[in-house]
C-alpha cells in the first residue's frame, strides 16, 4: 500500500524542461528524506510530460517505479498554438521538445500508465 504522498508546486516561469529539472530535484529530495529506493509518480495534464521529461532527462529510471499520467498531452495539444509562452511552445504538437521525448525510450523498469480519452477535445495522447 501507499505509506507516504508528496505533491510539487513548479517554481516561476520557464519551459516543460525547467519543470521536469524541479521535478528531478524534488524526486532525489523524496528518496533521500524517506530512504525509499523508488517512488511512484502520478501526474495529470502538463505535470506527465513534466514528469517524462525528468525520467527521460536526469536519469531517473532508477528512481520511479511507476509513472501514472492523466490527460498529460504527450503528443501535444493544438490550443497551445493560442499562446506564446516557453510552455505552450513546449506542448504544440511536433514540437521540439515533444518529439524528442517521444523518441527516447522509457527506461525499461519504469512502467507506465496513461489515462485518457477519444473524447477529450483538448490533447493529443
Amino acid at each position: 500500500g501507499r505509506r507516504r504522498s508528496y505533491s510539487i508546486r513548479f517554481e516561476g516561469g520557464g519551459n516543460v524542461e525547467a519543470r521536469g529539472a524541479q521535478l528531478a530535484t524534488f524526486i532525489r529530495e523524496v528518496l533521500d528524506a524517506t530512504g525509499e529506493p523508488q517512488v511512484d509518480v502520478v501526474a495529470h495534464s502538463l505535470g506527465g510530460v513534466a514528469s517524462l521529461a525528468a525520467i527521460v532527462d536526469h536519469n531517473l529510471g532508477h528512481a520511479v517505479r511507476h509513472l501514472i499520467t492523466m490527460g498529460s498531452p504527450l503528443g501535444g495539444t493544438y490550443a497551445a498554438r493560442l499562446g506564446n509562452t516557453p510552455v505552450t511552445r513546449d506542448l504544440r504538437p511536433g514540437s521540439p521538445l515533444l518529439e524528442r521525448l517521444g523518441q527516447a525510450p522509457l527506461p525499461t523498469n519504469v512502467k507506465a500508465t496513461s489515462f485518457w480519452s477519444r473524447s477529450d477535445l483538448v490533447i493529443l495522447p
